[in-house]
């Protein structure tokens, strides 16, 4: 039964990920439920995804993120983009080579990092494009906020001005 599970979420995830024509959004809503075996099939869909080319930069990841969402339209519900962004971040280290204790040479960040950023330019995003947004983030804002957090903190900081910039 499990296995039979196993492929039946990685053939759906198949389905979503290469089926021209699917509703975007439908696509956000399956993908961010929490129940288990869409949990399933969110994690087979990121696997299709190769993350390698990208490259552990705040640019990388960005892109990454930017690619993914062309896919699907995301939930507007916070813990379901949680969900999503968590599983996105896991492949893109697991890509990388990043582990939540170190960074590579090459790395901007570490994989702690990964889903803070991750929601960060989600975030950055919406604020600065959602037509309803009564007050935007400046860029001087967005710094402040990004150098707030530990894990953050020690990204470059052009890279992040870029961000803001993009």
């Amino acid at each position: 039964a499990d296995e039979d599970r196993e492929g039946n979420a990685r053939r759906l995830a198949f389905f979503l990920r290469h089926t021209a024509g699917l509703n975007r959004e439908q696509i956000g809503k399956v993908l961010g439920s929490e129940r288990e075996d869409l949990i399933d099939v969110l994690n087979h869909y990121f696997v299709l995804f190769d993350f390698t080319a990208y490259g552990a930069t705040v640019q990388g990841l960005e892109m990454a993120v930017r690619n993914v969402f062309r896919c699907f339209k995301p939930p507007g519900e916070a813990q379901k983009i949680d969900r999503i962004l968590t599983a996105l971040a896991t492949r893109f280290n697991e890509d990388n080579g990043l582990t939540s204790a170190d960074k590579p040479e090459a790395a901007e960040f570490g994989g702690a990092a990964t889903m803070l950023l991750a929601y960060s330019i989600v975030l950055l995003n919406v604020d600065l494009h959602n037509p309803n947004n009564p007050r935007r983030m400046t860029k001087r804002d967005f710094l402040i906020n990004m150098c707030g957090s530990e894990e953050l903190r020690d990204l470059p900081e052009e890279s992040v001005r870029q961000l803001y910039d993009r």
